[in-house]
């Protein structure tokens, strides 16, 4: 069974940031002059009033310590917990000096004035108006941040990523992750589809969303292009992502506009373009050029996303594909006949 202690985090002896291991002194705990603990947390600032959930052990070699599973930070209560904290050098601009003038003259209302009334610390001497917001907002921020690194942290987000995604989104990141995590894989680096997918799961994103079905069409575009793929055939897009995010094809078909208008039906020309490959291929079999011919467009007039087929000389079809234009289409049209000629071999 867990047991919880309160303290104040007297210095920090180890802290890696990627995953958030912390080795820390705390003081204030009863019966203890100082408890070593340790743990993996978000945010841990230096002088900050804390709770800890966890278990004594008996380390062989540093004796006894607090293995702590969760971190709450709380608020200074008094007056010389807040001068503690200021003091720590938590908030850039003020050192034990100039903290313990701040608390003097507030008193036990410093908390409520840094708060609420941040202009307020300006009566204080050395402090202009200026740095007063600086201060407030730098408690603020530190505020907003640790709230939010615990939120990421329900989904499994790991500390070198939280921090990205705050960097990133700000007070923004609640609404982007519970509306579209997918965000993610477009904004953040290192977060691919896959991630997003993950969190997305978490979260309760539905399968079928509209947003999960077009990030794992890019992602598939995206994948094809690693392979060495100028463009991915329409039919073949629709069957890999399909595999990939578990839903009938059915679903994708109004997303190709949207891609379109993002760019993603295209990727970088190989040195040898498809049409030229798929016309030497079917001369070195003996047969005629091959013929290529429009066969649908959708799409608003400055987002038109055209539909072609290649055909043999006997009418036969050989592939069709997509493209924002009429030759991108039919580039990937005879990426998909060189397919299916290679697997019929």
């Amino acid at each position: 069974m867990s047991e919880s202690i309160t303290g104040y985090i007297d210095h920090i002896i180890f802290r890696n940031e990627d995953n958030g291991y912390t080795v820390m002194v705390l003081k204030g705990v009863s019966e203890e002059d100082e408890l070593t603990c340790v743990g993996s947390f978000p945010v841990v600032t230096q002088g900050a009033s804390v709770e800890l959930e966890g278990n004594f052990t008996q380390h062989p070699v540093y004796g006894k310590q607090f293995q702590a599973v969760r971190l709450t930070e709380k608020m200074p209560e008094d007056a010389l917990a807040m001068e503690r904290y200021l003091g720590s050098g938590a908030i850039k601009g003020i050192g034990a000096a100039l903290a313990g003038r701040i608390v003097r003259h507030f008193g036990d209302d410093t908390f409520q004035i840094v708060e609420n009334e941040p202009e307020r610390l300006s009566e204080v001497k050395g402090i202009s108006e200026k740095k007063a917001r600086e201060i407030a907002m730098q408690i603020a921020e530190k505020s907003d941040m640790r709230k939010a690194m615990m939120f990421l942290q329900k989904y499994g987000i790991s500390l070198n990523l939280g921090a990205k995604i705050y960097q990133k989104y700000g007070d923004s990141v609640y609404s982007v992750l519970q509306e579209n995590p997918y965000r993610l894989a477009d904004d953040i680096s290192g977060v691919g589809f896959k991630i997003a997918d993950e969190i997305a799961y978490r979260i309760g994103i539905h399968t079928d969303s509209d947003y999960r079905i077009k990030s794992g069409m890019v992602y598939t575009l995206l994948q094809a292009t690693g392979e060495g793929h100028v463009y991915l055939p329409k039919d073949e897009l629709f069957q890999r992502a399909a595999e990939l995010l578990g839903v009938d094809s059915s679903y994708m078909e109004k997303h190709l506009v949207d891609l379109a208008m993002d760019g993603y039906e295209t990727s970088e020309k190989n040195d040898r373009d498809a049409k030229s490959a798929l016309q030497e291929y079917l001369q070195a079999l003996g047969e005629e050029t091959p013929t290529y011919e429009i066969i649908g467009q959708d799409g608003p007039p400055h987002a038109r996303v055209f539909t072609a087929r290649v055909l043999r000389a006997d009418g036969s079809e050989l592939g069709t594909g997509v493209g924002a234009r009429k030759q991108r289409a039919e580039e990937a049209a005879a990426q998909m006949a060189l397919q299916k000629l290679n697997k019929a071999q």
